[in-house]
């Protein structure tokens, strides 16, 4: 393994335990034996190496929405991609809060859609990358017979800003996360009916997607 992708790895952990405050460049070379020098010369500057860890967190969120895979059924796997949205922000805040809720470099940030280019999202390769998962499927369920004609980036975009809303609050503690995922469903289950789908099967396509979540990621511990 390269000095870079040591750095890198040691500076993701540190996001993963600690938050955006633990990324301090003396911190981060002494996890792997080396001095501050070493990261200067590989990334630049502190923003440089944020900006290779935001990339690869990018790259491990557009996994997390595309695990759930596709089946005959565009709407169920909207909200299974919906669900694992969900899990990534519960189980790793501190590497979602890079992403969504702190401009770290100024200048880039993460998934930023031009509606004048349609189609187009702004930001680096890696969040676009992450946003077009999320595209992708919803691409699928416009072109289905479930829904009426709709641009699927505004539709995507919809819904993800939907469910960083309701994440931001649960992590938060603005949100019971035991009682409250009803509230979850119901923003897919409203907006898919508004754009045209049958609610009878909207709450099938619901029943077969949470049945892809494993249970034990549905509910977000307590913390102390």
């Amino acid at each position: 393994m390269t000095v870079k992708e040591r750095l890198l790895l040691a500076a993701c952990r540190r996001l993963t335990d600690e938050g955006l405050g633990g990324l301090q460049a003396r911190a981060v070379a002494a996890d792997i034996g080396l001095s501050t020098s070493a990261l200067y010369t590989h990334f630049g500057s502190m923003p440089g190496l944020i900006a290779a860890v935001s990339d690869r967190v990018f790259g491990d969120f557009a996994a997390a929405l595309a695990a759930p895979g596709q089946t005959d059924d565009p709407v169920a796997d909207l909200l299974a991609m919906g669900l694992a949205f969900r899990t990534f922000a519960v189980t790793r805040p501190n590497d979602y809060a890079l992403l969504f809720t702190q401009q770290v470099v100024p200048g880039r940030p993460g998934a930023r859609v031009d509606f004048r280019t349609p189609g187009v999202a702004g930001g680096s390769d890696a969040a676009r990358a992450a946003f077009g998962v999320l595209v992708t499927t919803v691409q699928r369920l416009v072109d289905s017979d479930r829904v009426g004609d709709a641009d699927a980036t505004t539709v995507a975009t919809q819904f993800w800003a939907a469910i960083h809303g309701f994440v931001s609050l649960e992590l938060t503690g603005h949100l019971d996360p035991v009682t409250d995922l009803g509230v979850f469903a119901s923003l897919f289950v409203t907006q898919l009916i508004g754009l045209g789908d049958d609610p009878e099967r909207v709450g099938a396509s619901l029943t077969r997607a949470v049945a892809r979540v494993p249970a034990g990621v549905m509910v977000r511990p307590r913390t102390a």
